[in-house]
């Protein structure tokens, strides 16, 4: 993390937009977490045109308007998650005049979180405070020397320089200890003396941690879920493998709290005889009623699909191919009740056919199991902030993994971290897909694609899904191996593993060092051959992405990573020669045996 500093954590509120009515920065605040922020609750009061006193907390549904000091990203929004109203007693020593605020979506890369201090004695303390007044909307600084604790807990400020003073447009601010480079206060308000001598105050440190003392628990509070699982068939298409453990390790990394830490209270699993077409509807109505515009979403099914007479139909518990009505789910009626969920940024994941004998038939009822067809796809997708993945294309099996199906084992390492586009602590619909769009092709030697309509990964579709390492921005590894065998014998043939190897080198020689290293990654973990090197190659990956983070965030020059990346293309050359030692042993050793 780049060194901590007022700029980058200070943020600017603004007024409601009124018709009548310019927009104005009814004060400061600053950044605690990357999720929540400080500020006055009378900044808030003024900022929704309420009187600066009044005591009602704002609901839920009110949204403050924020942009960054030290970031050019569009206006964000924030709601009030705390709420602790202006006291009529300027001397009361209880907790007041403060508002925490929850962002709504996740912080621009250029700010972050600075550090609340309680200093070891306010006295004299040399201070920076950087406020809004109506004459400096951009932003200017005053300096101020801390002369301790008044009456109520309040601490005392003196501006240090004539003509430089505290304004309104300062509340809210940080007190910005400049010894420390830590806050050691909020700034609240001030008072005029004869003379025009300005007195300035803040809310100590040890004050507004007493507020944060129990919000250090990172929830994605607005995640929504709904994991179905079918393995269990009584019709004639016949039970899958895999599915429920396939639903319960997605469900379990979606409400792990160090993972996306879902409220558990909000993932729903389904399973079997619980997800059978009355369960499955009733728990999309009731996603309807309990989500709003601000929810994220996540509706996953794995099981058995189908068509007949052109439609698509979702197979499940119970599913009876003689009366679909009644026991199947048809594209039409799952997309209506998906667009009957308010939120604006849902996930479909469809993980239908685990090899489970695409296109044949159910006789005598003119049923044909099948993976999702295009046009079921399009008709899924339903425009912006709405994406949805197929687990393979129409003609292509879904493989089992050793674990989980290989589809759905992407999807939980891609929830967890792996691949992300940016290691800000979330993960977002376009990783996902572009993930799993890498991930299960090489893992099944290209014989499965996941399919998703296209999608503007700029705009309203590359929206954040949940954390990936529970508000930690380094990712953690999962507890399996995703392994699979799609070959016509058990186990990867010499040629196969010779044919990666060579994929490797080609993307090195053609300076794709990230894919190189991936890829040899992914080669020593999957392949038990290679095991032994498994901890070199994600050393090699995990150093080359950090160099790029490094660069990235500014504590690499382009010239120190040329250095650093160098010794990473050592290693990777060692290692890759004793792979290839491996591979020419073992194919010297088959022609001994064959010879006998």
């Amino acid at each position: 993390m780049s060194t901590p500093s007022l700029q980058s954590s200070l943020i600017r509120i603004w007024s409601k937009e009124l018709p009548d009515k310019k927009p104005f920065i009814a004060g400061a605040g600053f950044i605690i977490t990357s999720e929540h922020a400080l500020t006055c609750a009378h900044v808030i009061n003024s900022a929704l045109g309420r009187k600066e006193d009044d005591r009602r907390c704002p609901g839920t549904d009110e949204r403050i308007s924020l942009d960054f000091l030290g970031s050019d990203a569009p206006r964000a929004e924030a709601r009030v998650l705390r709420w602790f109203p202006v006291c009529e007693d300027f001397e009361s020593d209880e907790l007041e005049d403060i508002a925490v605020l929850e962002f709504i979506g996740p912080l621009p890369a250029e700010v972050y979180p600075v550090s609340l201090v309680v200093p070891d004695n306010n006295d004299s303390i040399k201070i920076k405070m950087c406020g809004f007044p109506y004459c400096f909307s951009g932003g200017t600084y005053v300096e101020g020397i801390v002369q301790g604790a008044i009456k109520g807990g309040k601490i005392e400020v003196h501006p240090t320089k004539e003509n430089r003073t505290v304004d309104p447009g300062f509340s809210g601010t940080a007190a910005w200890d400049m010894e420390q480079h830590v806050v050691c206060g909020m700034i609240v308000s001030r008072q005029i003396r004869t003379g025009g001598i300005h007195n300035v105050y803040m809310i100590p440190a040890e004050k507004l941690i007493k507020v944060l003392s129990d919000m250090n628990k990172h929830i994605f509070s607005n995640g929504h879920a709904l994991i179905i699982g079918v393995q269990t068939y009584l019709s004639p298409l016949g039970d899958l493998p895999c599915t429920l453990e396939d639903a319960k390790g997605l469900a379990g990394i979606l409400k792990d709290e160090g993972r996306c830490a879902y409220p558990e209270e909000q993932v729903l699993l389904l399973k079997d005889s619980e997800a059978d077409r009355n369960g499955i509807l009733a728990a999309l109505d009731t996603l309807a009623k309990v989500t709003d515009t601000d929810s994220t979403v996540v509706i996953y099914f794995s099981g058995h699909g189908g068509k007949k007479d052109g439609g698509y139909y979702f197979c499940p518990y119970g599913f009876n191919p003689a009366d679909l009505q009644e026991t199947a789910i048809s594209g039409p009626k799952f997309k209506k009740k998906i667009a009957a969920i308010p939120a604006k940024k849902k996930l479909i994941l469809l993980d239908c056919c685990h090899a489970g004998g695409i296109g044949s038939g159910v006789k005598g009822e003119g049923f044909t199991k099948a993976a999702v067809p295009p046009e079921a796809i399009e008709l899924f997708q339903q425009g912006k902030g709405c994406v949805f993945i197929a687990s393979s294309a129409e003609d292509e099996f879904s493989y089992i993994g050793k674990h989980y199906s290989v589809f759905t084992g992407a999807l939980i390492e891609a929830f967890s971290g792996k691949g992300v586009s940016r290691k800000d602590g979330y993960v977002r619909a376009t990783d996902l897909v572009r993930y799993t769009k890498e991930r299960v092709p090489r893992l099944t030697e290209d014989k499965q694609h996941p399919q998703h309509p296209d999608l503007d990964f700029e705009e309203a579709d590359n929206f954040v899904l949940a954390y990936y390492a529970g508000g930690e921005k380094e990712a953690k590894e999962v507890s399996f191996v995703l392994q699979v065998d799609v070959s016509e014998e058990n186990g990867m043939t010499d040629q196969k593993e010779a044919q990666e190897v060579e994929n490797i080198r080609c993307h090195f020689i053609a300076a794709r060092h990230l894919e190189a290293y991936q890829a040899l990654s992914d080669l020593c973990r999957n392949n038990e051959k290679f095991n032994e090197f498994s901890a070199a190659a994600d050393d090699i990956l995990s150093r080359y992405n950090e160099i790029e983070q490094d660069i990235i965030f500014g504590r690499l020059t382009l010239a120190e990573a040329k250095i650093q990346k160098e010794q990473i293309k050592i290693s990777y050359q060692t290692l890759m020669k004793n792979i290839i030692c491996r591979l020419e042993s073992k194919k010297q050793n088959n022609l001994s045996k064959s010879s006998r």
